[in-house]
């Protein structure tokens, strides 16, 4: 069983990203995206169940974004691109 974090309304920005990346790839033929997707960070699996439970927001500094594609099933990722990020003055 997994033990994820989830964002509440802090996530917005990011739902728009993942929008706006699938409708691009639909536009290029690379299939349909998933529609479902929930933003999180899986911490670990375990054997038991963890009831949901609040926390306080958890920051960090962002310095690149990469593009993955994901072997579904196999924990396997190979890196397709990477996108170095500007800080905003």
């Amino acid at each position: 069983m997994p033990l994820a974090l989830q964002g509440d309304d802090g996530v917005f920005g990011l739902l728009v990203l993942q929008h706006r990346v699938g409708k691009a790839m639909e536009n290029a033929g690379l299939g349909r995206a998933n529609p479902h997707y929930t933003p999180h960070m899986t911490l670990l699996y375990g054997d038991r169940f963890v009831a949901d439970e609040p926390v306080k927001p958890i920051r960090w500094a962002v310095h690149e974004f990469v593009l993955v594609h994901s072997l579904l099933g196999r924990s396997r990722y190979n890196v397709l691109a990477r996108f170095p990020l500007r800080a905003q003055a």
